[in-house]
């Protein structure tokens, strides 16, 4: 019984805790922010490029996946979040490598891929 008590006291006093002001009898007024502006449309376009350049590399003859970033494709250069827009290109090469094994999964006749 004791220690409920003294839970719920000190629950209700972190509660009103929270409820306080900045101490000089002034209501706070709540700080508002401007919207964050919207990429530009040529921003967007080079970001597209450098991922679709991106795509092109890894899709490519020869790529070495373990080289990373180091193979950075030159439209690239100069942008913000290069992991960010190689991870992307990565995900839609798997998608894309994945279409086949889905359309061969989905018909019972197909035997070009080893499915066990």
């Amino acid at each position: 019984m004791r220690h409920t008590t003294a839970a719920i006291l000190a629950v209700a006093t972190l509660g009103l805790a929270g409820c306080s002001g900045s101490g000089r009898g002034e209501p706070t007024k709540p700080t508002t922010s401007a919207p964050a502006a919207s990429p530009s449309v040529d921003a967007a376009g080079q970001r597209q490029a450098c991922v679709d350049a991106w795509l092109a590399v890894m899709t490519a003859d020869g790529y070495d996946p373990d080289a990373g970033l180091e193979n950075r494709p030159s439209v690239c250069e100069g942008q913000r979040d290069q992991a960010g827009m190689y991870a992307d290109a990565l995900v839609r090469r798997n998608e894309q490598a994945r279409k086949p094994l889905d359309d061969c999964l989905a018909d019972p006749s197909c035997t070009s891929l080893p499915v066990p």
